[in-house]
Parts: structure tokens; sequence; C-alpha cells
């Protein structure tokens, strides 16, 4: 037996016919369902009571491709821009709280990263978001010297997956060299050598059979 179906209608005057849903989220925080619409609408529903139904106007802008950062922060892609918007604590409803000005590009995110993709026609940005204020921090941008239209990285960044609308096939790209900034102070044979940290001293001694060095840790000259 099926249950009843309510139904909710969108009585924004500035609403055409041309308007539709982008895409449903559900929060895990908050425990509700999110449902955004191209002309920037947008339905909060209950998940445990869906009688309880809240619509607003969320922006005037047109939205298209989103996600859903962290189950509380939203990202969207306009005609012109990227928004960022968040659930006010004190009205409860969604609020813009960032935009990137003449950006045009593709988004991406995967859940259980801290890192969105931002793939425009020049360059490709990628931006750390914080957790707790989810303000995203320029990381790092490169040349789009590939041309692709999408450029995915996962959450360990090694990686990567790009393509180009109406490409019959994708490339995948992994990390050539790694550089951790890790230099040799020594090239002496330390091995069997049991080391120690002498943090009061900004230095570290160091022991090979019946000599004892102490390196400093600024200049690693032998003291």
């Amino acid at each position: 037996m099926l249950s009843e179906v309510t139904t909710y209608e969108i009585t924004d005057p500035t609403c055409t016919t041309r308007n539709f849903p982008i895409k449903s989220f559900y929060s895990s925080v908050t425990k509700n369902c999110h449902t955004f619409y191209r002309q920037g609408q947008g339905f909060t529903i209950n998940a445990e009571n869906p009688a309880e139904c809240r619509y607003e106007k969320i922006t005037d802008a047109d939205l298209g491709t989103m996600y859903l950062l962290f189950d509380e922060a939203l990202i969207t892609r306009s005609s012109s821009s990227i928004l960022f918007f968040k659930i006010d604590p004190e009205t409860n409803l969604w609020k813009q709280y960032k935009k990137f000005e003449n950006m045009r590009g593709q988004i991406y995110f995967i859940k259980g990263n801290v890192r969105i993709q931002v793939t425009t026609d020049e360059k490709i940005y990628f931006y750390l978001i914080d957790k707790e204020t989810f303000e995203p921090k320029l990381e790092n941008i490169m040349y789009n010297f590939m041309s692709c239209s999408q450029l995915m990285f996962g959450s360990r960044v090694r990686y990567g997956i790009s393509y180009k609308t109406n490409q019959p096939g994708f490339q995948i790209f992994t990390r050539k060299y790694y550089h951790n900034f890790k230099v040799a102070t020594t090239t002496k044979n330390f091995e069997g050598a049991k080391g120690a940290n002498l943090s009061s001293m900004n230095a570290y001694v160091m022991a090979e059979q019946t000599k004892i060095g102490i390196y400093d840790e600024v200049d690693f000259s032998l003291q």
C-alpha cells in the first residue's frame, strides 16, 4: 500500500517553466534533505518527519553543478562565478558567504576530501576548505596545458584523471617526482648508529661505534 504523497509548489513569481531541480542532498549533520533548483530556489525537508518542509529563495543567480561540502556548506557553479552557501545559525536559512567573481569553470569535490578543484580553460585552481569555517584557501594553481574540461584528484593527491568534453577516453596521471624538502647533511654512513634530539640546544647527537658527534640543527655543522 502506497503512503500519502505530499506535494509542495514553488510560488515564486520569478520562477519560469524552464526551472528544474539541479540536485538533492542528504545531510547527516542536520538530518535534512536539501533540494536545489536551477533558478535559485531550495527546499529543506526533515528526513525523520517529511511533513516539515521549508521553502526559500537562496539566490537570484542561476545555479549549476554543485556539491555539499562536509554535509553543511554548498558550493555551486553560476554563469560567471563560483558561489558558496552555508546555513545561517540565526535564521536557519541558506546564506551566501563567498563568491569567486569572473570564474567560469568546472567544480570537482569528492566526499572525504578537504580540497576542491576548479578547472577553467586556462588554469586549474586547487582550494583547501576549512572544516570549521568552510572558507576556501588557495593552495595551488597550474596551467591547463592538457586543455581538459575536468581534472580530478583524490584525497591523497597521488593520481589524477582528466577528460575533455566529447573525448572518447580519459587520461590518468601520476606524480613523476616527489620532493619532501629533505636534504643530506652529511655523506657519512651511519648504519647501526644511534641518534637523539637535543631540543634545548637545537642540535642532535649521533653515536657511532666509539665516536659521538653533536650536530647543529641550523647549519648542520659538527660541534
